[in-house]
């Protein structure tokens, strides 16, 4: 943030330290120090506070501004990021704002892989806005109006019962209090937070089974449909396939059905590729297309049959 082309008179910093290991404090104390016209307060949690709704709800009572801004430690904002929210803000008014994530990729095919995927996910994001009302939201990069947060803050809006899911538990909060129309997907290339892929496949699917085991609280009427409809396309899409190995006519129907979908999964992703300016990665779509319903699928029984442990805190299944 120290870089933005926004009056540092204006907005305020808060950086809240769950508990890390890598010298956050000392770090941004020194920061702080070497760049006294930012307003950068910094809170450490307690011994027995910890999780990043507890987190979040610690900064957003510490903040003082009209519009608070998510977001996670390994994210980095553009220097018109601050200028283009706030001109969105000032002129929609929404009560919440589902800013656009890119993935930065590594050589790796794996990374690339990671965030060809990703692309899918923001686009469901930006999409849905437009008809239903945004489905999806990313921690990574939500924006909420004070007022949102003004009647509860005991925990209701976050659920913490669960270890993730602020973003998703936040957007159904913000819809069901003040309707769809309340909510509105940036799309703007200024808008993007940029973030890093996992870092190797354990912690890819340690991710991805938080992401699922979360899914049992959507009450959102359009994401439960959407994602039923995903894991039973992707089902179909085996269940063919592999009757196709005894019978010459099923295969033929299997083919047509993964054609299909590869097609329109092609159109999706070159359209969010093109916004993002990630084209190449569309060389691996066809491989991750091929993977893609066996991922789904073992994804989904993954994160609803298995606990899992972040951060070195273990939670059990459907936490």
């Amino acid at each position: 943030m120290k870089m933005q082309d926004y009056d540092p008179r204006f907005y305020e910093i808060i950086v809240v330290d769950d508990h890390s290991e890598d010298a956050t404090e000392q770090v941004v104390r020194k920061f702080k120090n070497k760049n006294h016209p930012l307003n950068i307060e910094l809170i450490s949690l307690r011994g027995y506070e910890e999780s990043k709704k507890t987190a979040l709800q610690r900064g957003i009572k510490q903040a003082r501004g009209e519009v608070i801004i998510m977001t996670d430690a390994d994210c980095r904002a553009g220097k018109k990021y601050l200028s283009t929210v706030n001109e969105y803000y000032r002129r929609k008014q929404p009560r919440l704002m589902v800013g656009p994530v890119k993935m930065n990729y590594k050589k790796s095919v794996f990374s690339k892989i990671q965030a060809l995927e990703f692309l899918s996910l923001i686009f469901t994001a930006g999409g849905s806005s437009k008809t239903v009302g945004a489905m999806m939201a990313n921690g990574a990069n939500l924006i909420a109006d004070r007022k949102v947060f003004s009647k509860k803050m005991n925990g209701d809006i976050f659920l913490e019962k669960y270890a993730s899911g602020d973003d998703m538990f936040l957007l159904n909060f913000v819809k069901k209090t003040y309707g769809v129309s309340s909510v509105l997907f940036i799309k703007h290339i200024d808008a993007i937070m940029e973030t890093t892929t996992a870092g190797n496949f354990y912690d890819f699917i340690i991710q991805r089974k938080r992401w699922v085991s979360k899914s049992k609280s959507y009450t959102d009427p359009w994401l439960v449909i959407t994602a039923l409809f995903v894991l039973l396309i992707a089902i179909v899409q085996l269940i063919s396939l592999f009757w196709g190995i005894w019978s010459i006519k099923i295969l033929s129907i299997a083919a047509i059905i993964w054609l299909v979908k590869i097609l329109i999964d092609y159109i999706v992703l070159y359209t969010a590729a093109v916004f993002f300016k990630q084209k190449k990665l569309l060389w691996w779509f066809l491989p991750v297309s091929i993977v893609y319903p066996f991922y789904v699928v073992s994804s989904s029984v993954l994160g609803l049959l298995s606990g899992y442990s972040w951060k070195g805190r273990k939670y059990s299944r459907g936490r």
